[in-house]
């Protein structure tokens, strides 16, 4: 008899709850892999994957806020991405600069789920590291 080989990878969209179980700041999915940050502009959901051998990064918080200059622009960051396995560390906008990671960190398309309202996550999508889902308070 025939029998299938078929590989079930995880679903590429997910569910992760309303927008007011995020509060201002990050929270830390586990179960998905990813950071969701709740931010003045809006909402973001960045990949904790690092981009070199798929390690869990960890986000460590700066005792003071350091300036970074991105461009032309200067801004005041309060974290960093730091990959606990070989050093690799990004800036809060996901951008690699030390260690052995060869990309940025992802961000993921969100938006809010036309049936019940909670936040949907598309890890099959990639945006911006300026993209921002726009949420009531």
């Amino acid at each position: 008899s025939f029998v299938p080989n078929v590989l079930y990878e995880p679903l590429k969209k997910i569910k992760i709850g309303f927008p007011k179980a995020f509060p201002q700041g990050h929270k830390f999915l586990s179960k998905f892999r990813i950071f969701v940050f709740r931010e003045e502009k809006g909402m973001r959901t960045v990949s904790c994957v690092c981009t070199h051998l798929g390690c869990n990064v960890q986000i460590t918080e700066f005792s003071q806020p350091r300036k970074i200059k991105h461009g032309d622009t200067e801004v005041e960051e309060t974290f960093e991405f730091v990959c606990p396995c070989h050093g690799s560390k990004f800036r809060a906008d996901g951008t690699n600069y030390v260690g052995p990671a060869p990309t940025p960190l992802p961000h993921y398309k969100m938006e809010i789920a036309p049936d019940d309202g909670q936040l949907v996550v598309d890890k099959g999508a990639e945006v911006g590291k300026n993209e921002r889902l726009k949420v009531k308070a």
